[in-house]
């Protein structure tokens, strides 16, 4: 069954009263000997702050007076005595404001009946920390009326403030009456501005009322009523009151000026409530609005009723009978409304939350207190929505019912769990629609009744302390194999025996690595329930968890599946202690941290605090060193995954860490910068480091470590060396990042004015040498041959005459000898090193059948000539065969040549067809790409950033 997102605490004393409040001899006007106490919050115009400091409340008590409390530190800020037979009209009205940088100016008001009908106004102001500077001024008038005051409100909260003043435009104190009189005071009640009565003529009770500013009620009361103009100027406010004429409620809102003197109240909407329930409980009944959606409602004896606002015709849309007390004549005795669906109803017995939206008893809880006493019981007037608390005053003083809002992790079912459920048919498309009648139904409680017994399976191999049948049922109900472990055997067949202790080891499980099964929430809290084990909170130490029973495959599957959530544990923190109270060696915790998907931020705190402890336990001998392998991983792991939350959450967190191990990691953190930060590759000694590697982690957790602890705690520390540390470090990051910028800005603009049409051949010095060397032995070899071959053409050579008939006539006799054959040869070694080097070279390449250039580039294969030439941009990389890691476009960072020697372009390398007869050594070189001045260039950049 799901429970309830919202619980409620048993009320408690929050300031105690000097005495109870039925043990006075002043008497009330019903002769009743109880007192009254009235609670309201404090308007501030303080300076924002994210924590509950400024939340203060103030209250009027019968015959002692009004006091100032601190609700976040549970401290009296002011008190204000008054005589000993004083009864207050309504609850008073305090505000608080900060005129200078180091003053603020408070200003109490308190309506009285008794001794007198007067309003009085306490103004106290704070020039400076010295308490000499602090006075206290009261102003007092008389109502001169017959009426009781039911509602005040300080107008400063709304009104503007002055330029070159310390007081607020306009500001005063506004009065409501009982009888419907509305009264506009001056600050210090001396000028009265206006008296009047507003609307209907008829003998009137007010008996609630509420003030919103314009722009809220134009947002929600006078959405749909086109027939009500109203601005959205601060200088007026909506005064929401509900009067009761002749057994009947009428609501009215009336548009009152802040600003005093200019204009006077006017009745903008009048109309009567309708009625739920018996007619004759009226005169009992309770009212609260909610201005932001418009929503009023009302509390009887017996019925809890919502009116809409917000329609064109205001109306009931819930009403629905409460929980009665147990008392022969009790009956609700407060509403205090928490949000726009939730509402709280105390009787003398118990506090009730209800949700009006779907009417339904949310939370409750029992009020210990005699039922015989009808001044018993609990009174709550004000909730405190940043501390979700709800104040309110009892017998013995001021008391607090602290809400607590649930996570959905332990809700014991979910929305997607329900559907389906209670449905009578489900309509399939077969023409025997009887065989699948209730088939969904049947299907869930089969799931249902499956899960059910393979849990109680799983609690019997708890209790017995046996692993492998754990997990194979485990592995039975999630689907997936359970691995057998081979049992070794001799060339006979027979088993192997060993003289040894058997040890039981789990079996892995055969996960699959496509899919995992979501299970549901029942069976995987079950399932933790049975490994983790929540211990008592005791005198001495408080509740904490404990790993008892450890299945690895079934944890391995949780893990790495996403079904295992801290949410679903019997306590909701404390899985890293449990994990080193378990294993020491913080192997386990390490895996955990690698593989758990979702981890709160605490947790990650608490692993950083146990890696920089000083208290953690290091295990003696080899061990120490694998224990300080993981708790280095274990904090790199942690950081990072503490990077991941927002900056507020860090801080936050890091606030809680002591203070010497907040500057140990501060001192860690700047040495990671410092290292990031070294052009040094071997200053980074192994273990010196925390391993993080990214400059936005680092100085991201930085800042916030140094946030946490503040200017305070730096002076404490030895802030001086530290920030001065952290400010180098972060000066020489800066220069780096600096020439990153210009380094990355240079090979955009090379890249920039690069022609990707064109394509070059990158040859790296490796490759050249290895092609000159087998040049020069294929040289070698050729003219080893030739020698020889010289040597026998001389032998057989001899002197030849040439003839005198077939020479020229001036010519005479002449004796030539003949050239061997071989001296040819002799020359082809200086005709290769000076223009045939580059055939050669390429020629080598050919045979080898490799393409030549950068090592990151041996996978880079050219692109045709075609799609080069068709394209006016750079080429697709989808049309390359290869990417290269080093230029931007790829292989479309290379470009085409035309050949100094043919003055011809030749052909992209890679792009021969196959079949192709073989070309001699000068039709290739016709056909060939070398390397150019600007591949030259992009390669000596990249050589230089790596």
């Amino acid at each position: 069954m799901a429970t309830s997102s919202v619980a409620l605490s048993a009320p408690y004393t929050v300031f105690p009263l000097s005495a109870q409040l039925q043990q006075t001899k002043s008497k009330s006007k019903s002769a009743s000997s109880c007192r009254q106490c009235y609670t309201a919050p404090v308007d501030s115009r303080k300076r924002k702050r994210s924590d509950n400091a400024g939340i203060e409340l103030v209250t009027a008590v019968d015959g002692e007076g009004v006091n100032l409390y601190n609700l976040s530190h549970t401290q009296t800020i002011s008190s204000y005595a008054l005589q000993a037979t004083t009864t207050f009209a309504c609850a008073p009205v305090s505000s608080v404001t900060k005129v200078t940088k180091s003053g603020v100016s408070r200003r109490t008001y308190a309506a009285l009946s008794e001794p007198k009908k007067q309003i009085v106004c306490w103004e106290e102001s704070a020039r400076g920390a010295d308490a000499g500077e602090e006075t206290t001024k009261q102003n007092a008038t008389d109502t001169k009326s017959k009426s009781e005051v039911v509602y005040i409100q300080d107008l400063s909260t709304f009104s503007k403030k002055k330029k070159d003043a310390e007081s607020f435009e306009g500001s005063g104190l506004l009065v409501v009456y009982a009888d419907g009189h509305i009264q506009h005071f001056s600050e210090d009640l001396q000028t009265k501005h206006y008296s009047v009565i507003v609307g209907s003529k008829e003998p009137t009770t007010i008996v609630y009322a509420a003030t919103a500013t314009a722009a809220t009620a134009k947002k929600s009361i006078f959405s749909n009523r086109s027939d009500i103009a109203i601005s959205d100027s601060p200088e007026n406010i909506v005064l929401f009151t509900v009067a009761k004429r002749a057994e009947n409620y009428y609501a009215q809102a009336i548009l009152v000026p802040v600003v005093a003197g200019k204009k006077t109240p006017k009745e903008l909407l009048s109309f009567q409530l309708p009625t739920a329930g018996d007619a004759t409980e009226l005169a009992d009944s309770t009212f609260s609005i909610h201005f932001p959606t418009g929503v009023l409602y009302k509390l009887s004896s017996t019925y809890l009723t919502t009116y809409n606002f917000a329609l064109t015709r205001p109306n009931i849309t819930a009403a629905f009978p409460i929980k009665s007390s147990t008392g022969p004549e009790t009956k609700p005795i407060s509403l205090l409304r928490i949000s726009a669906s939730t509402v709280l109803v105390t009787t003398n017995d118990e506090v009730i939350i209800y949700d009006t939206k779907y009417a339904s008893l949310q939370a409750s809880a029992a009020i210990k207190s005699d039922e015989s006493d009808l001044t018993a019981g609990v009174f709550l007037t004000t909730f405190i929505s940043e501390m979700d608390l709800a104040v309110g005053y009892s017998q013995e003083g001021i008391v607090g019912v602290q809400l607590t809002r649930q996570r959905a992790g332990e809700m014991g079912g979910l929305l997607i769990d329900s559907i389906g459920r209670g449905v009578n048919k489900a309509d399939v498309f077969t023409t025997k629609k009887e065989k699948y009648e209730n088939h969904l139904m049947r299907r869930f409680e089969n799931e249902r009744a499956r899960a059910a017994k393979v849990i109680g399976e799983l609690r019997s191999a708890r209790r017995s302390q046996n692993i492998a049948q754990f997990e194979r049922v485990f592995a039975k109900y999630v689907g997936v194999k359970d691995i057998p472990e081979p049992t070794p055997a001799s060339p006979s067949g027979d088993v192997t025996m060993a003289d040894a202790v058997a040890v039981p080891e789990a079996k892995d499980l055969e996960i699959p690595t496509s899919t995992y099964k979501t299970l549901k929430l029942d069976v995987v809290k079950a399932i933790l329930d049975l490994v983790f084990t929540a211990s008592e909170a005791t005198t001495e130490e408080p509740a904490h968890l404990t790993l008892t029973f450890f299945p690895p495959a079934t944890l391995k599957y949780l893990l790495e599946s996403g079904n295992f959530s801290t949410q679903l544990l019997p306590l909701s923190h404390g899985l890293v202690p449990a994990l080193l109270r378990y294993d020491p060696t913080l192997r386990t915790l390490q895996w955990f941290l690698t593989t758990l998907t979702s981890l709160s931020s605490s947790e990650v705190l608490a692993a950083i605090q146990l890696c920089l402890s000083p208290s953690t336990v290091i295990p003696e001998g080899e061990d120490s060193v694998v224990f300080e392998i993981h708790r280095a991983e274990i904090l790199r792991l942690s950081l990072l995954r503490l990077s991941a939350f927002p900056a507020p959450t860090v801080v936050s967190e890091f606030q809680s860490l002591p203070a010497d191990t907040l500057s140990l990691l501060i001192r860690l953190l700047e040495n990671e910068l410092s290292s990031l930060g070294s052009d040094d590759l071997n200053a980074k000694e192994e273990g010196k480091t925390l391993g993080v590697e990214d400059v936005r982690v680092v100085t991201e957790l930085l800042t916030a470590a140094v946030d946490a602890m503040g200017m305070g705690g730096m002076v404490l520390q030895g802030g001086k060396e530290v920030l001065e540390g952290i400010r180098e470090n972060v000066d020489d990051a800066l220069e780096i990042v600096e020439e990153v910028v210009e380094l990355k800005g240079l090979l955009e603009e090379i890249f920039r004015h690069v022609d990707w049409k064109q394509v070059v051949e990158t040859v790296t010095l490796e490759q050249i040498a290895a092609s000159d060397k087998h040049v020069v032995e294929v040289e070698d070899e050729e003219e080893e041959e030739e020698a020889v071959e010289e040597e026998a053409v001389e032998e057989e050579a001899g002197n030849t005459t040439i003839d005198f008939d077939d020479l020229p006539v001036s010519s005479t006799s002449l004796t030539v000898k003949k050239k061997p054959a071989a001296l040819p040869a002799r020359n082809k070694r200086a005709r290769l090193t000076a223009a045939g080097h580059a055939a050669a070279l390429l020629r080598a390449n050919s045979h080898r059948k490799v393409v030549v250039g950068h090592k990151k580039m041996l996978q880079t294969t050219a692109i045709s000539k075609y799609e080069v030439m068709k394209h006016d941009r750079p080429v697709a990389l989808s049309t390359a065969k290869g990417l290269s890691v080093i230029l931007p476009l790829g292989a479309l960072a290379m470009r085409r040549i035309v050949n100094p020697l043919t003055n011809k372009e030749v052909k992209v390398v890679g792009d021969d067809e196959e079949g192709r007869r073989p070309i001699n050594n000068r039709s290739r070189l016709k056909r060939e790409y070398w390397r150019e001045g600007l591949a030259a260039g992009v390669y000596s950049v990249e050589s230089m950033v790596v």
